[in-house]
């Protein structure tokens, strides 16, 4: 890592070098040609980690994860939504198969998969102000029953 990223990371050091940088809590960071080349790293390591944690994911990081979920959600067999039903809550409304699946993740939400009797699989997202609760469609395919 450079200098400027681990400024930008841990804020100004309380004493600095060309080639070290010490801090309040007494972190020691030695730098060789501008790069980070050791020091007492488990600080520098907790507040990388604290940094991470406050950054938000972007909407396309977002989207994307969704999808991801989607797709795994809608790609699950059917053997093995049954067998997990404390995860996916599954219910037959007409000749449609639907399951529920809480992500677990706030960005997510919750989704909903419809497996059709023509063994179409659609995946969407759970809508609850919509009167039929669907949201866009994330996932479509074929229904796959055995693993």
């Amino acid at each position: 890592m450079t200098k400027s990223a681990i400024e930008k990371i841990t804020g100004a050091p309380k004493d600095k070098t060309e080639s070290s940088w010490i801090y309040e809590d007494g972190t020691i960071l030695n730098f060789r040609d501008n790069k980070l080349s050791g020091g007492t790293l488990n600080s520098l390591k907790d507040a990388i980690a604290a940094s991470i944690s406050r950054e938000k994911p972007s909407a396309s990081d977002t989207k994307n994860k969704q999808l991801g979920f989607a797709q795994s959600f809608g790609q699950k067999t059917t053997k093995h939504l049954a067998k997990m039903s404390s995860i996916y809550h599954g219910e037959q409304i007409g000749g449609n198969m639907y399951y529920t699946w809480h992500t677990g993740d706030d960005n997510i939400g919750m989704l909903v998969r419809i497996d059709s009797p023509n063994r179409m699989t659609a995946v969407y997202q759970y809508d609850a102000d919509t009167e039929n609760h669907l949201g866009k469609r994330l996932f479509s395919g074929r229904t796959l029953f055995a693993e």
